[in-house]
């Protein structure tokens, strides 16, 4: 079940459209994967207004479900989530501790 990666991604995108875009993206199929889309395209695939920086959750999964081709496997469509998810290994603030001195 995709479902948990994919709510963990959205939360940690505060359901920003140009992080939607990336992920819109990099589910697109060949020769357009990876490019970036236009805003009016991410507008007009999660249905939001026009002009809109947010979408919801039960945007983005409809959005997902019309959207997605038998080739998307939840094995790919996992992978693109943790390479699209922030790094895990630093604080909530996104500041990592300061390197440690050594003393000869």
């Amino acid at each position: 079940d995709i479902e948990p990666k994919l709510k963990t991604w959205y939360e940690s995108t505060d359901g920003g459209t140009a992080s939607a875009g990336l992920l819109l993206a990099e589910l697109a199929p060949e020769p357009d994967r990876g490019k970036p889309f236009p805003n009016d395209m991410i507008q007009l695939l999660l249905r939001t207004e026009k002009g809109a920086q947010n979408y919801s959750w039960s945007q983005l999964t409809a959005c997902l479900a019309r959207s997605l081709d038998v080739q998307d496997t939840t094995a790919s469509i996992s992978q693109i989530l943790e390479e699209l998810l922030p790094p895990t290994d630093q604080s909530e603030t996104g500041t990592s501790s300061p390197p440690q001195t050594v003393h000869l």
